[in-house]
């Protein structure tokens, strides 16, 4: 290999505007796949949430009712979509009033003893998937919450 001082000067500014074109266009690639993850990653949380907003509010009425074979038929209405894999509503109490599992795989959780508390449409993102926490309103009290988690990859797959 030739030493770079015996290099001419052309074939110096060449390997330059290379390595500098090369570096740019890399971290061009990079940022650009960044925003795109993130922004995917965005799109699904709006999906999943105007997707809750929907089951909430069909939900009422069978949640003012206790009517839990309409909640779980509107529940299994989530079976046209592949990437939404169990939906659950559960009381304002914490305890669950109907549920659809896609694969029929439980599920941790430990974390409902503070969603009893929500007032607000929040979410959680995990390594592959989304849930979203949606209370459901009867007048201003909190009748239910409404928890869809999301798929990532049956997302991806499905899109592709």
């Amino acid at each position: 290999m030739t030493r770079l001082n015996d290099l001419n000067i052309a074939l110096k500014i060449r390997r330059m505007i290379l390595f500098t074109t090369g570096l740019a266009l890399l971290l061009t690639s990079l940022s650009y796949l960044t925003i795109e993850f993130i922004s995917y990653r965005q799109t699904l949380l709006e999906r999943a949430e105007v997707l809750a907003d929907f089951i909430a509010t069909n939900s009422a009425a069978a949640l003012t009712f206790g009517d839990k074979k309409t909640a779980s038929r509107l529940l299994s209405s989530l079976n046209s979509d592949p990437s939404v894999n169990s939906a659950t509503l559960f009381l304002a109490d914490g305890s669950e009033f109907a549920r659809y599992n896609r694969h029929n795989i439980s599920q941790d959780r430990t974390w409902l003893t503070r969603v009893s508390q929500l007032k607000q449409t929040q979410h959680r993102l995990e390594n592959n998937g989304i849930d979203v926490f949606k209370p459901v309103f009867l007048d201003i009290s909190v009748i239910s919450i409404f928890i869809p988690p999301w798929n990532f990859y049956s997302t991806v797959s499905s899109t592709i």
